[in-house]
């Protein structure tokens, strides 16, 4: 008969210990390191793929330089830039900001800090639903939506972009984008007296049209440029801010184990909040900065071939590749077929031999100074006099 095995002494099953696990916390935390990166990283390039291509539809023309460094470069400058504007913004506009905290934040803080029996528990867990799905849809429809028709900037006439608003919600958000984002680019030409313009078509006939009252109101304010500017900012914060109150209030968890038919309805809203809205106006979010925030300022130059000849007029530099360059010229042509028309062209790299550089100018700007200034209040004809 063995004997009874009894532990040695000292040995863990006597002190009552297991014996330590193998040190494998380096390793998943490496991992987990890994996997964090690489999901950042998959997010700036996602984020600077969608601005790309809706800078492509704003702009009318289509660019050819998507290189992973490209990418890379307008998503930082997207996140440096909207890291910038919140800020700015929330401290120009803090009880705004507070009270959106609040409604945010309070709900959820009642969720993790009661006992989940609490009634109060399931009154905070419908709050931030509801908070939550006003925010997203107001981000979603009022600021989002009606950046998808803006485009074509380069091509269209300012006639186009000057039209009043259409019928309906969403048309009359869009015209007040439009004309917002018109006057952020006038500068110094929409405080010059408080001036309207009298448009002219790009065909060469001039005429005075009524002006909207959403441009009617930013020209009204002491420094329209600035006022629009901040306008859009605000709204971008806004939207900044809602999307990162939603995902927090979304990630907190709140007791749907009651079967009755409005604690379902919780439970699915959730879910529908969490896998279908919050993304899509998220990715949107890079999206609109790139048609109402990021700058529309580009190189000028003028061209020098290898066969001698110099470009007739300075050229904006709107893309550039390793191959070839995407130009518009800086001023209207003056041919009879095209006659008021902006041409984009493309040059091949071997046909130049060298570029002068005379700086960066806004192409939207630009375009806006043969616009005819008249007086509000005047009675001049389209030509100012």
């Amino acid at each position: 008969m063995l004997p009874d095995a009894t532990p040695a002494e000292g040995s863990p099953a006597q002190s009552g210990t297991k014996p330590p696990a193998k040190d494998s916390d380096g390793m998943p935390a490496a991992i987990k390191a890994g996997i964090g990166a690489l999901g950042l990283t998959a997010v700036l390039a996602g984020a600077g793929f969608i601005g790309k291509v809706a800078l492509q539809q704003f702009l009318g023309v289509e660019l050819g330089n998507w290189t992973t460094q490209d990418l890379g470069i307008f998503a930082g400058k997207w996140a440096i830039d909207t890291v910038a504007v919140v800020l700015s913004q929330v401290a120009a506009h803090k009880s705004a900001f507070i009270v959106a905290l609040i409604l945010y934040l309070v709900p959820p803080i009642l969720g993790l800090t009661l006992p989940p029996e609490h009634k109060a528990v399931r009154i905070a867990g419908l709050l931030s639903t509801g908070a939550a799905t006003i925010g997203l849809f107001f981000v979603l429809v009022w600021w989002e939506m009606p950046t998808l028709s803006m485009n074509d900037w380069l091509t269209r006439d300012l006639q186009e972009q000057l039209r009043a608003p259409g019928p309906g919600l969403l048309q009359e958000s869009e015209a007040e984008l439009r004309l917002t984002l018109l006057v952020s680019k006038m500068g110094s030409l929409a405080s010059r007296n408080k001036l309207n313009c009298a448009v002219s078509g790009q065909g060469g006939s001039s005429g005075q049209q009524a002006l909207p009252l959403p441009l009617l109101k930013h020209l009204d304010s002491d420094n329209p440029s600035v006022t629009a500017q901040d306008s859009l900012q605000w709204l971008y914060a806004c939207s900044v801010v809602i999307c990162l109150g939603a995902w927090f209030t979304l990630r907190v968890s709140f007791p749907d184990n009651d079967p009755v038919p409005i604690q379902e309805l919780f439970k699915g809203t959730r879910i529908a909040l969490t896998f279908v809205l919050l993304p899509l106006v998220s990715c949107l979010i890079p999206y609109t900065y790139a048609k109402l925030l990021y700058p529309t300022s580009f190189p000028v130059v003028t061209l020098i071939y290898t066969n001698g000849d110099v470009s007739p007029t300075e050229m904006w530099i709107l893309d550039e590749t390793e191959k070839d360059l995407l130009l518009l010229p800086v001023e209207e042509t003056q041919d009879t077929e095209d006659a008021g028309q902006y041409i984009v062209q493309t040059r091949h790299r071997d046909e130049i031999k060298r570029m002068r550089f005379y700086g960066n100018r806004d192409v939207l700007t630009t375009m806006l100074l043969p616009c005819r200034w008249i007086p509000k209040t005047g009675q001049q004809g389209a030509d100012g006099n």
